[in-house]
């Protein structure tokens, strides 16, 4: 009976042995795949002079685009995404980002990388996310339907004006990405507040945000589709883009209706989150709805409006080396002058139909802050965003 136990015990044990050392083979087969890869890819970036960062550098800035390492990072995420769009991996020994499409072709010599737009792609989206590359800024707006709607609301990348600015005109990306209209990948940022408020200039937008949030209200985690990272979605994050959405809408008086109508329709959005959130009437009356500035009137169904008016606008202080600045009636150097503003005006950013505006993404049609009815256009050149988080 022992020695019948000890011979399956031993077929056992090489059955095993046999298994660990294919998975072994097989592992370490990847490895030196994803290596060769890597390799490959890194010589081309630094044939287009792309400038490695330090490590700490590096990290900093993949934490500020794609939030800090929540769910699984592994080295070998693209084997399991072989072949598929708009996956990507991230290397921090070598330091760059890179589309899992391209592993394959990469590696096998099959690629003409001078006009493979996939090769181009890696190579401007490393530039710019890293070394703000004006050549890239350039080339992607050449190819803007390509490339600037998962580099500005995907990536969360708002270091250049114009990128951004060119963007908010026509975000152009598919209902599947409109959550990132909402949020940023890095949870210690919040929910986008300047995004949100550029995008709800046009009027016509607010029902879709309402709809994305609603969807997205019971998820915590969105795939990000960079290197198994996750974004996570706070719940007080949620509260605030909703109270943002809320507030707008109490004072939208869309399609000439009075603002008691407006304020009634906010109250009826809200009702619909209070019943998809059991919690959230609570959680909102506990944390004073966030000191973001609203009254919810159960008696009368309406959410009014009192203070924080700022929260929904985009405020941009005037800068020159000249310290003076140019408000223009028209969005032309040659236009007449409005008035001149010093150094440091507090503008807000307002919305205009008068223009072609995917012509004249580099001027922005502002007031003054302290005279609202004082309006033109200023070259973005001559603003600074004067950010503030609620």
């Amino acid at each position: 009976m022992i020695n019948k136990i000890g011979k399956k015990l031993i077929v056992v044990l090489v059955f095993f042995s046999i298994n660990v050392l294919a998975n072994t083979e097989s592992e370490f087969a990847s490895a030196n795949y994803s290596d060769k890869t890597i390799n490959v890819i890194s010589e081309l970036l630094q044939q287009e002079h792309y400038q490695p960062l330090s490590f700490e550098e590096f990290k900093q800035k993949i934490d500020d685009y794609f939030g800090s390492d929540t769910g699984v990072s592994r080295n070998n995420i693209c084997q399991t995404h072989i072949g598929e769009d708009n996956y990507y991996g991230i290397t921090n020994n070598d330091k760059f980002i890179y589309p899992c499409l391209l592993i394959n072709p990469l590696v096998n010599g099959a690629l003409d990388n001078s006009n493979n737009k996939y090769v181009q792609q890696l190579i401007v989206y490393n530039k710019l996310l890293f070394n703000d590359d004006d050549f890239a800024k350039k080339y992607i707006l050449n190819h803007k339907y390509d490339y600037l709607p998962e580099i500005v609301i995907n990536f969360n990348y708002e270091n250049d004006a114009l990128l951004y600015e060119t963007v908010v005109v026509n975000p152009y990306i598919s209902d599947e990405y409109k959550w990132h209209f909402l949020f940023y990948n890095n949870e210690l940022k919040g929910y986008r507040k300047r995004f949100l408020n550029d995008i709800l200039l046009d009027k016509a937008y607010f029902r879709d945000l309402l709809i994305s949030l609603f969807v997205n209200w019971n998820v915590e985690y969105k795939d990000l589709k960079m290197q198994g990272k996750r974004v996570r979605i706070p719940q007080s994050t949620k509260d605030k883009a909703l109270i943002h959405l809320i507030k707008y809408r109490s004072q939208l008086q869309n399609n000439g209706e009075t603002l008691e109508r407006s304020q009634h329709l906010a109250y009826q959005y809200l009702t619909d989150f209070f019943n998809k959130d059991n919690q959230l009437k609570e959680r909102l009356e506990k944390n004073g709805y966030y000191d973001m500035g609203i009254t919810v009137s159960e008696d009368k169904q309406k959410v009014i409006s009192y203070s924080h008016d700022e929260l929904l606008e985009n405020h941009y202080y005037t800068k020159s080396s000249e310290k003076v600045i140019n408000l223009l009636n028209e969005p032309d150097i040659k236009s007449p002058i409005v008035m001149k503003l010093p150094n440091k005006t507090d503008v807000i950013k307002l919305y205009s139909k008068s223009i072609d505006r995917e012509k004249n993404q580099e001027w922005l049609y502002v007031g003054l802050a302290n005279d609202r009815a004082t309006k033109g256009y200023i070259h973005l050149s001559q603003l600074e965003f004067k950010g503030k988080h609620f």
